[in-house]
């Protein structure tokens, strides 16, 4: 990331207000998509936004996620008198809250019980699959859910909301949430601490926040993933 290609973006707050919601909109997709290239890149999220790999609660936490980096490394005049750690501390509470949020809609809908309102709501949780002929044109398509069960790993939405099998938890808590969001931050150098000694964010904070097993999360990540090196520098 250089640093001097934003440095005149700051000239933008002078636009009128519309012409600079604009401009920022813009950026923040522009600076979204090179974090995502990052993630891919770096073989730290496989397939992102593909909705045959990662549910609607995932994807949607990913979106704003890469918004809140994005945000603080678009610089803003506002920004730009802003501390070290006050930068940093306020990325990283943004993304515990999002990672807080999308927990616990898994769990709010993992919890339901009325077959109607279950049905629509698992969808939130559905990956989708289809399947394509070889001129392109989709030839059938289906949701289906992670399940609990190692027999049958998949189930239909439909068949979920009538109470046939259990969904996993851990799997959409740790895989589909906990993960993505741990993914992303590994790209940014937190610095360890803030001014008052606090931790501004790690792997265990986030579990604590989220409200997720360390000890099983520990379990399930690959070796890599343990020594990721950030990749950001905050402020830029």
């Amino acid at each position: 990331w250089d640093s001097s290609h934003f440095r005149n973006l700051l000239s933008c707050n002078q636009s009128s207000s519309d012409m600079h919601s604009r401009i920022m909109d813009s950026l923040r997709w522009e600076v979204s998509e090179e974090l995502l290239y990052l993630l891919v890149k770096d073989n730290r999220l496989h397939h992102p936004l593909n909705d045959r790999h990662w549910c609607p609660i995932s994807m949607r936490l990913l979106t704003r996620s890469l918004h809140v980096v994005a945000d603080n490394i678009i610089p803003t005049h506002e920004r730009k008198e802003s501390s070290y750690e006050d930068v940093l501390s306020a990325c990283a509470e943004k993304l515990l809250v999002i990672l807080r949020e999308a927990t616990e809609a898994v769990r709010n809908i993992l919890a339901l019980d009325k077959e109607e309102a279950k049905e629509n709501f698992l969808r939130y949780l559905a990956f989708h699959e289809k399947s394509v002929s070889e001129c392109g044109t989709e030839q059938s398509s289906r949701y289906y859910l992670k399940a609990e069960s190692e027999v049958t790993p998949h189930v239909s939405v439909e068949d979920c909301s009538k109470g046939q099998t259990t969904l996993d938890e851990n799997f959409y808590l740790i895989h589909q949430v906990l993960f993505v969001t741990h993914a992303l931050a590994s790209l940014i150098d937190w610095n360890n601490f803030n001014n008052r000694g606090e931790g501004i964010y790690s792997f265990e904070k986030a579990c604590q926040i989220a409200a997720i097993d360390l000890d099983l999360a520990r379990r399930l990540q690959t070796e890599k993933s343990r020594s990721w090196k950030p990749l950001i520098f905050l402020p830029l």
